[in-house]
């Protein structure tokens, strides 16, 4: 014990020992050291850095609870995958949850989403989360990015109006792409309606699918993306007989027709893909009557690029896309069509007469929906829990040609939601009553089992009636022929049924969005004015461009163009906008087809004024406020009541409100009308030259700049010259080298001081010394002159005679200088009162005055 603790390190190796091991063993040595590194640096906590970044937060729904839209905010692709081998119709949307046009997008998304909840499955995808599929896969440079796909073919991105309603017109286009055409007429009208249309004809006896169908099927999808507003339409015939009637001899033939009465046919040597048929159906198109413009809304040269190629006339109204009910665009085609028939063709007449047609057939097609929806929905507005089970049976009178068309249904009402269910009723003409084979137009009800919350109803009525009350649901009895689907099938009465519920959706849609119905804008009775536009097109060198704009959505565009946005979109407005002379002309009266026919045919006559922006300005109170500086703001309709008409010396400041160096001289301007608080005789405004026009003489092209308009004499204005600093000493220099004789005396009056005075009395004495000695000199010279006129020669005596004049003059004019400056400085020595010296100021005195002005 006492040994260990005498020594204590007995039991530690002496640092030789370790010396000795480490010159015999070096290996070991070294590799003793580099295990302990090893493990020192991955598991010890000292040499690990430490994070600097917080770890992004999980993302969250992005779309409200119980949306119908499936979500997917961790960016996973699988899934979507899954859902593309499911569904026939998926739209999806990739979105960023911090981007504000997404935010925005959503809740028109969410609105597509409830009104084609059971035909299209809508998906979001978040493709910004970092650790998502999205987001590895797919580089989008902007959001969000929103695609059809159908079946199991790519997608069509879809670059419309970002809006429920844009939305679901163009999945509707997606869904039902072709039109099927059983008559000439149907055809004719279909040219008429969308200005080109691609027919095609196949033989479906020949094989279950002619060869070449599903392509044509596919290219008329594809053609939509190309153009959401205003795609080439596809159509198709199977009927050998019409088809022959516009050269489709043989199954597979496909021909575009245009309103020009001109055809294209497709090569049957072409590949017959559905990529060649859409470029050659956007290569073939003609140019839409009336071209709707969209701007995407983003940096593009869609609009200028239209309107570079001439005058262009442009309408805004609140465009409908769930209903043709877009009467201010029925107004504009017609008026272009006839601008455009030149020779009075039959074709371009039949064109006309066609579209008058359906555009009055739409307008009432409308107000019928309008009024069937009314109705429909006070049948229909029945308590939620109440479902009902129905089957349609089919009977024979008794000694009757007639049938019966019975409906048997089971209603019930369950005392919760929760417990509704599907119903399914297996009924059969045997179950039927005897008396529904004897009577028509009956319907009873009956309990069973005294069940208070399901009872029995067996209704009968005429086949004849019933096809009538089918009419009112589809809009169109020519679709009920005797050659189509009986009443009796059960695929139709659900379409039926459906029907008015799909309609009655689009009209509650079309109120959501806020889209206004225009009424009694579609006449065409005023054939004194139409007829005068009629091939105006041909008779005039300009070439006029028509287009259509929505109002709701570019309104930005209307406000630019001089259009009062407060009165959009309940009246349509209509510019004309000519690119090469840089003018435009707005409509001022309320929109007809007269008032715009009567536009445009006074624009091609020059019968029009330039139409000037004017923005409205606050009212001045300048007048009112005489000891404050007070700059008035002018716009373009008070700058000829104000600027040109004034009778004094107006300045005018040329600004924009981005303009930087505008807001930086802003404090020069305001010093400089200080400095002229007093002078009556001048006027200070400021004119936003960006936001109101002038007439051409009067436009600047930079800002700031600053025009002088001096007093009776406003076309001799001066500009600031722009190569002098605008600093207060050169404006006040510049006021008052340009103003009148009244403005300079004024100031003078103004900004001169006590010390002012004293320099100007010392001044009017020196100048008075030196005008009598002047005098004098000139008084010798015209004694000496006087005393030699009558000697030397002739020459010599002339020559002293106009001398004599001109030194009489001059000391006429001496005299009056003298007595300028002596009544001046009587004014100087004595006590200084403001009224005497106004008025010898006023009388031509003040020449003599020097001012503290920094001009002077």
């Amino acid at each position: 014990m006492e040994s260990a603790v005498a020594n204590p390190t007995s039991h530690v190796a002496h640092p030789s020992v370790w010396y000795r091991a480490m010159t015999r063993h070096p290996e070991l040595f070294l590799l003793a050291i580099t295990l302990s590194v090893t493990v020192i640096s991955r598991y010890g906590n000292s040499l690990k850095s430490k994070p600097i970044t917080i770890p992004p937060r999980p993302p969250k729904r992005f779309f409200p609870l119980g949306s119908p839209v499936l979500e997917f905010p961790y960016g996973e692709l699988d899934p979507v995958v899954e859902l593309l081998g499911q569904e026939e119709v998926i739209f999806l949307m990739y979105y960023a949850p911090w981007c504000a046009k997404s935010m925005a997008v959503r809740w028109e998304f969410n609105k597509a989403a409830k009104h084609l909840q059971n035909q299209v499955k809508f998906v979001a995808v978040n493709c910004w989360w970092p650790d998502g599929q999205c987001r590895k896969r797919y580089k989008f440079l902007m959001y969000p990015v929103l695609f059809v796909y159908y079946l199991n073919i790519d997608g069509y991105r879809y670059l419309g109006v970002l809006s429920a309603d844009h939305m679901v017109k163009f999945l509707e286009n997606i869904m039902y792409p072709l039109t099927s055409f059983h008559r000439k007429t149907e055809i004719l009208d279909f040219i008429a309606r969308h200005d080109s249309a691609v027919l095609g004809y196949f033989d479906f006896n020949a094989s279950p699918q002619p060869p070449g169908f599903q392509q044509f099927y596919l290219a008329s999808m594809r053609v939509v993306e190309h153009d959401p507003h205003q795609p080439v339409k596809f159509g198709v015939t199977f009927q050998k007989q019409l088809a022959e009637v516009f050269n489709l001899t043989e199954s597979r033939d496909v021909i575009m027709l245009r309103v020009a009465n001109t055809t294209v046919k497709y090569s049957r040597d072409s590949n017959f893909t559905s990529t060649q048929l859409v470029s050659w159906s956007l290569i073939n198109r003609q140019k839409p009557i009336v071209k709707w413009l969209s701007p995407l809304g983003v940096k593009s040269l869609a609009m200028s690029t239209e309107i570079s190629r001439g005058p262009a006339v442009i309408g805004f109204y609140s465009h409908n896309s769930l209903f043709d009910t877009n009467q201010p665009f029925h107004v504009m085609k017609d008026i272009a069509l006839q601008f455009r028939n030149c020779s009075d063709s039959a074709n371009i007449s039949d064109i006309i007469m066609r579209w008058r047609q359906q555009a009055l057939r739409a307008a009432v097609s409308y107000q019928e929906v309008v009024k069937f929806c009314d109705k429909y929905r006070k049948q229909q507005h029945t308590d939620l829990s109440k479902m009902n089970c129905c089957v349609t049976v089919v009977t024979s009178l008794e000694q009757s040609s007639h049938k019966n068309i019975c409906e048997y249904c089971v209603h019930r009402q369950s005392p919760t939601l929760n417990s509704l269910n599907g119903c399914s009723l297996n009924f059969d003409n045997r179950q039927l009553p005897k008396w529904t084979t004897l009577q028509t137009n009956i319907c009873q009800n009956s309990i069973e089992n005294y069940n208070t919350f399901e009872y029995h109803s067996l209704c009968c009525r005429d086949c004849t009636e019933l096809y009538q009350n089918a009419v009112v649901y589809s809009f169109s009895p020519k679709s009920f022929s005797s050659d189509k689907r009986k009443l009796t099938d059960r695929y139709l009465w659900q379409s039926l049924e459906n029907y008015p519920k799909r309609l009655c959706s689009k009209l509650t849609l079309q109120k959501v969005e806020g889209v206004r119905a225009y009424r009694d804008l579609v006449h065409f009775d005023h054939e004194a004015i139409l007829s005068n536009i009629s091939g105006l097109g041909c008779r005039t060198n300009k070439t006029i461009s028509f287009y259509a704009m929505d109002a709701v959505h570019h309104s930005v565009f209307a406000e630019r163009l001089g259009v009062n946005i407060s009165s959009l979109p309940s009246q349509p407005a209509v510019v004309i906008v000519d690119k090469e002379n840089e003018e435009e002309y707005l409509l001022k009266e309320n929109f007809t087809a007269a008032s715009v026919a009567s536009f445009v045919i006074n624009f091609t006559t020059g019968n029009i004024r330039r139409h000037l922006r004017s923005m409205p300005v606050l009212i001045s109170n300048c007048d009112n406020n005489q000891n404050e500086v007070c700059i008035t703001e002018v716009n373009s309709e008070t700058f000829q009541q104000i600027v040109m008409a004034a009778k004094k010396d107006v300045m005018v400041l040329m600004y924009s409100h981005w303009c930087g160096f505008c807001a930086s001289m802003a404090h020069n301007y305001l010093t400089l009308s200080r400095y002229f608080q007093t002078a009556s005789s001048i006027l200070f405004t400021r004119f936003n030259a960006d936001e109101n026009d002038l007439p051409w003489e009067l436009t600047v092209e930079s800002y700031p700049v600053l025009i002088f308009f001096p007093a009776d004499r406003k076309a001799d204005s001066i500009v600031f010259p722009r190569s002098v600093e605008m600093s207060l000493p050169n404006l006040i220099r510049f006021v008052l080298q340009h103003s009148n004789h009244k403005l300079r005396l004024q100031a003078a009056l103004a900004v001169c001081s006590v010390t002012c005075i004293r320099r100007n009395r010392d001044y009017a004495r020196s100048s008075r010394r030196d005008l009598e000695q002047r005098r004098l000199r000139l008084q010798g010279t015209l004694m000496h002159l006087l005393s030699t006129v009558d000697t030397g020669t002739a020459a010599r005596r002339k020559y002293t005679e106009l001398s004599i004049r001109s030194v009489s003059r001059r000391l006429m004019e001496m005299s009056k200088e003298i007595s300028v400056v002596v009544r001046l400085l009587k004014l100087l020595e004595s006590e200084i009162d403001p009224l005497p010296l106004q008025d010898f100021l006023e009388e031509g005195g003040g020449e003599h005055l020097e001012s503290d002005s920094p001009a002077s």
